[in-house]
């Protein structure tokens, strides 16, 4: 049948429709401050059906070969399908659409309308089924449908961005806790931001007490005096700095550290912070000081 995009309607229908207006904004307003996925699909499916109303519904995204529909939220029978040629052909459109569409399995069925979800890429397509044809599919459904669609790509995008940050601080995270020294890292202004297992340990403090605080507050003053020297060589010396110093961290307990500084810089060249790195020599020395008499015995015997 034939494919509408939206009739034009009354001047005396603008002040209604702008009512609607008011409350659809709302309720995309609402839409993008859900916290899981799941509650984002419901307030999808609430919002839609006060723009539209529908009998059923689907939203549809490609697979990851691209060959196939997967279905990311649906309230539909199994029987009534898209294919993949009319999700591409949607999508290549980039406006809603109503379709006259007709089925026995639901005789109450007068069309569908498809909703391509688009924003700097395609992230899918929402498929409405309706009781009603294109004499009540009018420019503000239209255009409403087309709001909604907008927000919804932005909100994905958004989950997206969110999703490959989280994973590439997990990541940074993984190998932070992976080195064998203790290390932490801070903005510019000495606040840390990361810290290792291995730091706790060596300093006493707890992750909780000390991420974003200065590190000056919460580490020993001639740690952090050491450091605060540290960086001002580092950003001297081209962005490494490096140093040892005994620390005596109770009576008769002596620490033997060499901590290094390095900046951190942005994929533009700004310099946004430092890595320190507190390596305990304790043990260093003491392997130095067996292989020291490993060959003052060896020279013996000889």
């Amino acid at each position: 049948g034939d494919i509408v995009v939206g009739e034009q309607i009354s001047e005396n229908e603008y002040k209604d429709h702008f009512d609607k207006l008011v409350i659809l904004t709302r309720s995309l307003q609402k839409m993008g401050q859900t916290d899981t996925f799941t509650d984002f699909i419901s307030e999808i499916e609430m919002t839609l059906d006060g723009i539209a109303p529908f009998l059923f519904y689907r939203f549809y995204t490609l697979s990851d070969n691209k060959m196939k529909l997967k279905i990311l939220g649906e309230l539909c029978p199994e029987d009534l399908i898209i294919d993949i040629e009319l999700y591409n052909w949607s999508i290549s459109n980039n406006g809603p659409s109503l379709i006259p569409y007709q089925t026995p399995i639901d005789t109450t069925i007068k069309a569908k309308i498809l909703i391509p979800i688009v924003g700097k890429k395609p992230f899918g397509l929402i498929s409405l089924w309706v009781d009603y044809d294109s004499s009540e599919f009018n420019l503000f459904i239209s255009l409403a449908l087309q709001m909604q669609a907008q927000e919804i790509a932005s909100i994905l995008s958004f989950m997206e961005l969110n999703g490959k940050i989280k994973e590439q601080k997990d990541f940074m995270e993984c190998i932070i806790a992976s080195v064998p020294n203790g290390l932490f890292a801070t903005k510019m202004d000495g606040t840390i931001v990361s810290i290792n297992s291995n730091l706790e340990i060596l300093f006493s403090v707890n992750r909780n007490d000390v991420l974003n605080k200065m590190y000056i507050d919460v580490l020993p003053d001639k740690i952090s005096s050491t450091i605060r020297a540290l960086n001002v060589n580092a950003e001297r010396s081209g962005g490494v700095a490096e140093t040892e110093l005994e620390y005596e961290f109770s009576e008769g307990n002596i620490l033997y550290l060499s901590i290094n500084s390095s900046a951190i810089f942005s994929d533009t060249g700004e310099k946004i912070g430092y890595v320190i790195i507190c390596k305990d020599l304790a043990i260093s020395r003491e392997i130095a000081k067996l292989r020291e008499l490993d060959t003052m015995k060896n020279e013996f015997v000889s």
